[in-house]
């Protein structure tokens, strides 16, 4: 491996002498087609035929030729059926070479010397003794020996031919083999050096009859392996003679149909179906407790809408508590005390049912007994000093000591969750085979959805699936085969002051009723944009907004690229005008998946957003300013003092977050979208504003004197650029 990275830094030092470039996978392919040429000329002649290089230069002669000489090659290898018929040739070669004793019988030859004719008679008679001591079945014995050699001999020629025949038959196996991959390299080269813009008609025609030719290949390769399946597979089965009762094929959407309803049967909630849509009949309001898992999200609206019951509003995991359902539940409240037909459905899991009876004027209260399958619960004896180390200690615990079955994780956040997954992966790997599979799987709002997907695929036999995962599935989403729930007791509430404007996000210890839950934030937007005649950038911003900070991913093994890709959809203005951006060039791609991946943006974000916005255009006028933005969100703005950035009203100190597109640049004047408290008081979604917009926009709001510039005071050494600055 060292010596092939050597060589293919030298072929890319050569590239950039001769070119004076040289990307990063020619090196690679320049020394994959040395090693596959078998002389010098032949690499010649494929470096003439990609074009790349002029081989008539010398020194692209030059070149070639010390590429020949340095790339290493295998001694040539023969083939097995070759080897075999040479052994046989040199067999029947030897056997040919071997001879029969003759014997020695006496006859009359030519005169000799008396010294020598006088030790003849001794000779004579020692052979004559020797044949008069061989046994008879020596001859018999020899003639079995020669007719061996025969039959050998007839069995090696008749097995050449055969031995050639296979030899042959491997041979066009594997050239067929080597073709076939030699023609992908060719094409993705040429797909990944070029691509199809840069190439010629003539050049466009070749691609596309090379990919034709490999997608033959490919179907006849196919059409040769079902041909010898039908062959090794088929046998006959008798003609039934005798006469009997066939029952009908069930349908298989009645089959899909019928198991549907067997599986709403199994439910917890459907022996109480008559009651609930009784009550629902009795009550206007009707707050519902039960368990996860008992059916009130699903069943409650099927059973509603089967009853033919109108005008009914169902608002589901109600403990979900920000400041948006909390205005939410107040509108409500005030709805239902005008519209005396209206229903209001008030459901949860985890739900503190007396506080929310007394909210709705002492609603009755509708519990759902029983679970789906029984719980044990088990709780330690004492807090843990790092309860993340404790719930992967509990994890691989379970993993070798207890029976299968999958294995939930409830974490805080995305930081957690992905220091638990690299923990668990480690561990796995350095316990190594000693260790049953686990695949450990993490699930959070920010996670793309094609990875989201992961968690809901069967286990594989013989492993054990581990999910860690924020409170998103706690009460949303729906988990097949989890047997151990491990919950450390902590979760991330928002709290908001009225009094400061500030969203907080901080880790809490929650009670054993309650769980750590999932929370969605939904964006209203204010329809002044028909000022300003910008309605439609309005829409996207908006839309984009109510994603919850959701568009762009982050992948902790491709940090570098997902900032990267980041910091090129940034356009002069703020982070408002970044979303627009991004959503206009999302839509310039045709809505592509693959556009989304390459500039690691969440295409469900944006699909949500897409309809959040055609919802928004079908209550509005088609008629993006910031004068717009500010007109909408006047009391969320911010302006740069000598210590900083300090909201304008409250003068509370607050930070432009480290992913906006002006974190760097500092503005004087900011608006934000919200402000969020995690290790500082962080300003999200900024754009730029002119102080002069809040006194047009919000006469009733803000006093002049409280919007002065300040821009004759002395600035603090990184002092902020002002709107004209900025461009």
């Amino acid at each position: 491996m060292a010596a092939m990275a050597g060589l293919e830094r030298w072929v890319s030092g050569q590239l950039q002498e001769l070119l004076g470039l040289s990307a990063r996978h020619v090196p690679a392919f320049l020394v994959a087609l040395a090693r596959r040429s078998r002389s010098l000329e032949e690499l010649l002649e494929r470096l003439r035929e990609t074009e790349a290089l002029r081989v008539e230069e010398p020194r692209v002669r030059e070149f070639a030729s010390q590429l020949w000489e340095k790339v290493p090659r295998e001694a040539p290898r023969e083939p097995p059926g070759r080897a075999a018929e040479r052994a046989a040739l040199e067999l029947q070669r030897q056997n040919r070479g071997y001879r029969l004793v003759e014997s020695d019988e006496e006859g009359p030859g030519p005169a000799q010397d008396h010294a020598q004719d006088e030790p003849r008679p001794r000779r004579r008679h020692l052979r004559r003794r020797r044949r008069s001591e061989s046994p008879p079945e020596a001859t018999t014995a020899y003639e079995e020996a020669q007719k061996r050699l025969k039959m050998a001999e007839e069995d090696q020629k008749a097995l050449i031919p055969e031995l050639r025949k296979r030899s042959r038959r491997e041979y066009l196996a594997k050239r067929e083999r080597e073709k076939l991959e030699e023609l992908e390299l060719e094409i993705q080269d040429e797909e990944l050096l070029f691509g199809e813009d840069s190439l010629s008609a003539p050049e466009l025609r070749e691609l596309r009859y090379k990919r034709r030719l490999r997608d033959l290949a490919r179907e006849y390769k196919r059409a040769g392996d079902r041909e010898q399946l039908e062959r090794s597979s088929r046998y006959h089965i008798p003609e039934e003679t005798r006469e009997k009762d066939v029952p009908e094929a069930v349908p298989e959407a009645e089959r899909r149909r019928q198991s549907l309803q067997d599986g709403r049967r199994a439910l917890p909630i459907f022996p109480f179906r008559d009651e609930l849509v009784a009550a629902v009949g009795q009550h206007q309001v009707l707050v519902i407790e039960g368990e996860t898992g008992s059916g009130k999200t699903t069943q409650i609206p099927q059973y509603l809408h089967e009853e033919r019951v109108p005008s009914v509003i169902m608002i589901d995991e109600a403990h979900e508590r920000t400041l948006h359902t909390d205005v939410l539940f107040g509108l409500i409240k005030d709805i239902a005390r005008f519209r005396p037909h209206l229903k209001v459905l008030v459901a949860s899991a985890t739900l503190d049912t007396e506080r929310f009876s007394a909210f709705f004027d002492h609603a009755p209260v509708f519990r759902i007994p029983g679970r789906r399958f029984p719980v044990d619960i088990y709780y330690t004896k004492a807090p843990e000093a790092d309860y993340l180390e404790a719930c992967v200690v509990s994890v691989l615990q379970i993993h070798v000591t207890q029976p299968p079955g999958d294995i939930l994780v409830f974490l805080t956040g995305q930081e957690e969750i992905e220091a638990c997954v690299e923990l668990l992966q480690e561990r796995c790997r350095r316990l190594g085979s000693r260790l049953p599979e686990l695949l450990v799987l993490p699930i959070y709002a920010n996670l793309p959805s094609e990875l989201q997907a992961r968690i809901f695929e069967p286990t594989p036999p013989g492993a054990r699936k581990v999910v860690v995962a924020t409170n998103i599935a706690e009460t949303s989403v729906t988990i097949d085969g989890i047997v151990y729930v491990l919950d450390p007791g902590f979760c991330k509430q928002k709290s908001y002051s009225a009094r400061t404007g500030m969203e907080s996000l901080v880790v809490t210890p929650c009670s054993r009723v309650t769980a750590p839950v999932c929370h969605l934030c939904v964006t209203c937007v204010s329809p002044v944009c028909h000022l300003y005649g910008c309605t439609e950038e309005v829409l996207t911003v908006a839309a984009m907004l109510s994603v919850n900070n959701a568009v762009f991913y982050r992948p902790k093994d491709k940090v570098l690229h997902a900032d990267s890709a980041r910091v090129a959809f940034s356009v002069p203005g703020g982070d408002h005008l970044v979303l627009l951006n991004v959503y206009n060039q999302w839509v310039a791609s045709g809505h592509s998946l693959q556009w989304c991946y390459e500039h690691f943006v969440q295409a469900r974000s944006l699909r949500r957003a897409r309809d959040v916005r055609d919802q928004l255009q079908g209550l509005m006028e088609r008629f993006l300013s910031p004068q717009a933005i500010t007109a909408g969100f006047f009391y969320h703005t911010a302006r740069l003092s000598r210590g900083g950035y300090r909201t304008v009203k409250h003068q509370q100190p607050v930070f432009i977050h480290p992913n906006s597109a002006l974190f760097s640049l500092q503005p004087r004047w900011v608006l934000y979208h919200e402000l969020v408290c995690t290790s500082k008081e962080f300003m999200r979604q900024v754009i730029e504003i002119d102080s002069s917009w809040l006194l047009e926009v919000a006469p009733h709001y803000y006093q002049a004197k409280e919007l002065e510039d300040g821009s004759g005071r002395k600035m603090p050494k990184k002092a902020g650029k002002s709107r004209e600055e900025l461009g």
